[in-house]
């Protein structure tokens, strides 16, 4: 049960920051510079790629509530 407790928080917190990241994003499109686009796209690959694989090595869900509905659907 704690382990689970364990994902569902690292769930939530992956979320904060992908959430975050776009919101630098839309502040960045607002300024119009091509170089600040650029170094945001490289920071989201830097970022998103290895969070990616986090998850799915831990077998988090992108979205907890999402996993949540399919486990009690299979259940």
């Amino acid at each position: 049960m704690a382990e689970v407790n364990h994902r569902k928080l690292m769930s939530n917190s992956f979320n904060k920051l992908h959430e975050q990241l776009s919101l630098v994003r839309s502040h960045i499109e607002s300024l119009d510079d091509p170089t600040a686009r650029k170094l945001m796209e490289s920071m989201e690959f830097g970022l998103l790629a290895p969070m990616r694989k986090l998850r799915i090595h831990l077998d988090i869900p992108y979205d907890w509530h999402e996993k949540k509905l399919e486990m009690m659907e299979t259940a």
